[in-house]
C-alpha cells in the first residue's frame, strides 16, 4: 500500500522556487478559493488578484493568524493591519500553529483535540492526490491519471499532512510568491517543521499510547476525506490509451498487408 512519504514531500517544499513555482503550489493558488463558500464571499475575478486574500478578506485572516488570536478583535487586527494596510504591520509567526490547523467550528478545541483536522486543508489535500476538478464536487469521477492513481496512494502521512497545510496557507494568503524559507514573506519550512514537531510530541504522549492513537485518528479522518468515496474513470487511462495507440497502428499495418497482397495476387493473374 503506497504513502505519500516524507522525503517527498520535504523535496516538493524545498525545491520550490519563487521563479519557478511547482505545479502544486499553482495549482491550490488557483482554485483553494472556488473550494470553499468563503465569508464574506470573494468573487472569482477578485480572488484572481492574489492581494485580496489573506489580512485583506476576514475570512481567510481568521484562518492565518495563531491559535490564541481572534480577527474579530481590533487590537488584533491593528497589530497586523496598521492603519488598514499589510505593510508595515507585525509577521505572523511561522513557530506558532495558524487557526487554520484547527477545526472551523471549533479552533480554540474547547470541544476536544482537533490538530489538523480542518476541512479547509483536508480539501487541498485532495486536490493535490485526486484532482482540483474534484475536490469539492464528490459527484464527479476522478482521472485515472491523477497522483493517487498513478501511485496507488490509499492513505496519507504526517508530511504529507504538514505539507497540505503550508500550501493551503499560502493559497489563502496575501503573498503573491510562495517562498519556502521566507525569502517573500512568511517561512514555511518553519512552519512545516513545527507541524511535524508538534505531530511527533503528541504521538509520543501518554504511556500506552494514547497520543499515537490520537494521532492515528487525525490522519484516518484525512484519509476519509480524501480517498472514501473517489471513484476513477478509467476511460482516460494512459494504458488504455496507448492500447489504443497500438491497435491503431495495426491496423494500418494490416491495411497496408492486405493491400500489398492484392497487387501480388493482380500481377501474378495477369
Amino acid at each position: 500500500m503506497a504513502r505519500l512519504g516524507a522525503d517527498v514531500v520535504k523535496d516538493s517544499l524545498h525545491k520550490t522556487r519563487s521563479d519557478t513555482m511547482s505545479e502544486d503550489v499553482q495549482r491550490v493558488k488557483n482554485n483553494i478559493v472556488r473550494w470553499h463558500d468563503w465569508q464574506p464571499m470573494i468573487s472569482a475575478s477578485a480572488a484572481s488578484i492574489k492581494t485580496n486574500r489573506g489580512l485583506n478578506h476576514d475570512g481567510m485572516a481568521q484562518l492565518i493568524l495563531p491559535q490564541n488570536e481572534d480577527w474579530n478583535d481590533p487590537i488584533v487586527k491593528r497589530k497586523y493591519r496598521p492603519d488598514g494596510r499589510t505593510q508595515g504591520g507585525a509577521s505572523i509567526p511561522a513557530k506558532e500553529l495558524p487557526k487554520l490547523c484547527f477545526p472551523l467550528d471549533d479552533p480554540q478545541e474547547k470541544n476536544g483535540p482537533g490538530l489538523l483536522q480542518n476541512e479547509v486543508a483536508m480539501t487541498t489535500g485532495r486536490g493535490l492526490l485526486v484532482g482540483p476538478s474534484i475536490a469539492a464536487d464528490r459527484s464527479r469521477r476522478a482521472s485515472s491519471r491523477v497522483l493517487a492513481a498513478k501511485h496507488n496512494i490509499t492513505q496519507v502521512t504526517a508530511p504529507f499532512m504538514a505539507y497540505s497545510m503550508c500550501l493551503t496557507r499560502f493559497g489563502i494568503s496575501h503573498e503573491v510568491v510562495f517562498g519556502p524559507y521566507g525569502d517573500h514573506g512568511f517561512n514555511y519550512v518553519v512552519l512545516y517543521n513545527t507541524i511535524l514537531k508538534t505531530i511527533d510530541q503528541i504521538s509520543n504522549m501518554g504511556e500506552h499510547g494514547e497520543g499515537l492513537e490520537l494521532m492515528q485518528e487525525v490522519q484516518d479522518a484525512w484519509n476519509r476525506a480524501i480517498f472514501s468515496d473517489v471513484v476513477y474513470d478509467l476511460s482516460d487511462d494512459e494504458d488504455s490509451d496507448r492500447e489504443e495507440d497500438v491497435d491503431a497502428v495495426k491496423a494500418r499495418y494490416a491495411t497496408f498487408i492486405a493491400d500489398k497482397r492484392a497487387r501480388v495476387e493482380q500481377e501474378l493473374a495477369s
